[in-house]
């Protein structure tokens, strides 16, 4: 068979078959033309997807953004003079009650002091 019915045959045949994820390159070399194929570099075998990547992830973050959505429409609270709507981690009656028992506790360190003064003056 001589080189250009080589050639010819080789120019009507079908390219060769190339996966996806196979990377080729094409040299040519005194009007031959050669292809190499290389297959994808895998830096190691396994095969377990990034922690960002799974199914608990991806559901846990949902669930927290739309808690966190919820959290913060249902804090909302409108002013009364300019009837704007701002952000309160706290109602009112939770604050009255922190600062209820900061005063009790303060009262109570006072009068224990104020006790120790009469009783041991200086």
């Amino acid at each position: 068979m001589s080189a250009t019915r080589r050639l010819a045959a080789k120019a009507l045949s079908p390219p060769p078959r190339v996966s996806p994820r196979t990377l080729s390159s094409t040299t040519s070399l005194n009007g031959i033309r050669r292809s190499y194929h290389y297959g994808q570099y895998k830096r190691f075998a396994n095969n377990t997807p990034q922690f960002w990547q799974t199914k608990a992830f991806k559901y846990g973050a949902g669930g927290l953004g739309a808690f966190g959505t919820v959290y913060y429409v249902s804090h909302l609270e409108q002013v009364p003079i300019t009837g704007r709507r701002r952000f309160l981690a706290i109602s009112s009656k939770e604050e009255a009650m922190i600062a209820k028992s900061s005063y009790d506790a303060i009262m109570s360190e006072v009068r224990f002091q104020a006790f120790l003064a009469l009783k041991y003056p200086r």
